[in-house]
């Protein structure tokens, strides 16, 4: 009794669940639980008061502000007294421009907030470095006499002066905040340096502490000039002295002075010594801090920075958010792991899924062996399938590919004992060689095999190029058949021409031998068309895909009637009329041989030689 196996998944088809989706749900499951209570503890772990937190970030920011932008000024005053104390010890002479001017230039390659220095021995002749439009280092000189721009930077009493800052001038279409530093020896005035900042460094600075908060940082001078601003920034951006608060394009540094100062915020305001502003922009609230600064030329700076209100409770958000993050972070981490986990451990049964599809379609040639697995259970499955590999294609070279192919796709899984048998006309063909016995006599068993090997191998690939099924080998003797398990409306033709395709090979075969000094070996085929019956021939057991009938015993006889019409022939192709009926005779000429007797049936066959093909 067969077992019937089932190819279909039935009800299950659309109820199954990934494997590693489900490890990766579980997994993911898990860590969010965790996940969760870590944030939730780190939320209650983090409350503290509005008013300290804004205190806290208010002072933070306004001496982060006045703090920053002071060591940046006070480095280049130390930087630029360094110069002078050269002067003054006799390191560098100002008399000798040449070498001013090399270490001017070193001096500005160092520090790329500075636009320029300069020296004079008397006050009204000063020489150089300043950089170039192009970023370049170039040689400058100018008088005092007849440069109002730089004249209007200098203090009243250039000589014997204190340090300090001076206006802020515009020279080459630049906003530069210029430092005047006297060279003095004991109470000796030697001369006069100058150093110009350019006012896009100060923005650019400013810029990123007003970045940090998600707001921009400024300076102004008084309470309606911009000096340094992230918009000022760039190339490009308006130029002059400075530009108004209002057409600067920044809306809540625009209405900073409208906003207002509720009670909480001047009471923090007298304790952090700062200005606050609660600045209201199409209905989204601003918290702008403020403090003044002296010390940079004659006007006072304002250097500020405003931020979204939702900066007021930052620490506290902050704190939650990171604990909010890492809770994420471990969450991402663990569906990560879960999924790589989950991939892992699918990947060989996915594979196997795979392969099993290419065995289900015979492509063993395709097919490659499982890897092995970290996982016991996997690892057995690798090995015990690529065994099965190993059997399937030392099988599939006893059973026809094609053959089992086209049963599997045309019957699926009814290929039973008896569902196959049925009647049906088909293309048969016989091949045999000349006195193959009397060839072989004498021959080694390992060389009778090699030859046959070697004429199957011709044969095979004729036949199964034109989409014909290998029956059997019988001895020397070939036979294959076309229409079966697959209908063919072009059977005839088809077997005609793998038949002609054997004889050229055949041909070259012998010339080979002759070549060789052997004998040519003589081949015969005969090609019929008729009703047989076909399907599986045998017991349960043990069967066989084959055709039984009258047809098949007439083509065996056709094929051996080939030694009486032309025995020389180096392969001799006879058909039958059944055949030649089904050919365009255009395609495949043929010779009329008669009308022959055949052993086995009562009325003679007309029988015809298939000549060499033309293509239409």
């Amino acid at each position: 009794m067969e077992q019937h196996i089932p190819t279909q998944r039935g009800f299950l088809k659309n109820k199954t669940l990934s494997i590693s989706v489900t490890l990766a749900l579980a997994i993911s499951l898990l860590v969010a639980v965790i996940g969760g209570t870590l944030l939730a503890i780190s939320m209650d772990a983090s409350k503290e008061s509005t008013g300290q937190l804004l205190e806290k970030l208010t002072v933070t920011l306004s001496n982060r502000l006045e703090g920053d932008l002071h060591r940046h000024m006070e480095r280049l005053e130390n930087d630029l007294l360094g110069l002078s104390h050269r002067v003054a010890m006799g390191d560098l002479d100002l008399d000798d421009q040449a070498r001013v001017q090399e270490v001017f230039s070193g001096f500005l390659t160092a520090m790329s907030s500075v636009m320029g220095v300069v020296a004079s021995r008397d006050g009204r002749h000063f020489y150089g470095v300043a950089r170039t439009s192009e970023g370049g280092l170039a040689a400058k000189t100018f008088d005092t006499d007849s440069d109002d721009v730089v004249t209007s930077t200098l203090p009243r009493r250039l000589f014997g002066a204190r340090a300090q800052w001076g206006e802020v001038t515009l020279r080459d279409g630049r906003a530069m905040v210029v430092r005047h530093q006297p060279v003095i020896n004991g109470t000796q005035v030697l001369g006069s340096m100058m150093l110009a900042v350019d006012v896009r460094d100060l923005s650019r600075m400013i810029a990123r502490i007003g970045l940090e908060v998600g707001g921009s940082g400024f300076i102004l001078q008084g309470r309606d000039r911009v000096l340094a601003h992230g918009l000022r920034a760039e190339e490009g951006a308006e130029s002059g002295l400075t530009v108004s608060r209002v057409t600067l394009g920044d809306a809540v540094l625009a209405g900073i002075w409208d906003g207002r100062m509720p009670p909480p915020l001047r009471e923090l305001a007298k304790s952090v010594q700062a200005d606050l502003r609660h600045v209201k922009i199409e209905e989204r609230n601003y918290l702008a801090v403020m403090r003044p600064m002296t010390g940079y030329g004659p006007k006072p700076w304002i250097v500020g920075v405003w931020m979204p209100a939702e900066v007021l409770g930052v620490d506290a958000i902050r704190r939650i958010l990171w604990a909010g993050v890492v809770a994420v972070l471990v969450l991402i981490l663990g569906v990560s792991e879960a999924v790589v986990l989950g991939r892992r451990i699918a990947r060989p049964i996915v594979q196997a899924t795979t392969i099993l599809g290419q065995v289900r379609n015979l492509d063993l040639d395709q097919v490659r062996p499982l890897p092995q697995s970290f996982f016991r259970e996997l690892n057995d499955q690798a090995i015990t399938f690529n065994t099965m590999l190993q059997g399937l294609r030392a099988f599939e070279r006893y059973v026809p590919k094609r053959l089992v192919h086209n049963l599997m796709k045309n019957h699926g899984d009814a290929c039973t004992l008896e569902s196959l048998i049925e009647t049906r006309e088909v293309t048969i063909m016989f091949t045999d060689l000349a006195g193959y016995t009397t060839f072989t006599e004498g021959m080694e068993p390992q060389e009778v095999a090699a030859f046959l090997n070697h004429h199957f191998e011709i044969l095979g690939h004729c036949v199964e190029s034109e989409g014909g099924t290998i029956d059997k080998y019988i001895g020397d003797a070939l036979m294959a058949f076309w229409g079966a398990p697959t209908e063919m409306e072009d059977a005839p033709a088809r077997a005609c021409r793998a038949a002609l395709a054997i004889a050229d090979k055949w041909g070259a075969h012998n010339r080979q031998r002759v070549a060789a000094g052997e004998q040519p070996v003589r081949m015969r085929m005969g090609i019929h068309t008729g009703p047989v019956v076909v399907g599986n021939i045998g017991y349960s057991g043990r069967v066989n895909y084959t055709i039984v009938g009258d047809a098949v015993n007439s083509c065996q006889r056709l094929e051996a009637l080939g030694k009486e019409v032309d025995p020389e022939a180096n392969a001799l192709v006879l058909i039958s009329d059944a055949v030649r009926g089904q050919l365009d005779e255009a395609v495949f000429p043929v010779i009329s041989v008669g009308r022959c007797p055949v052993k086995g049936r009562r009325r003679p066959m007309e029988v015809f030689r298939l000549g060499q093909s033309r293509e239409p």
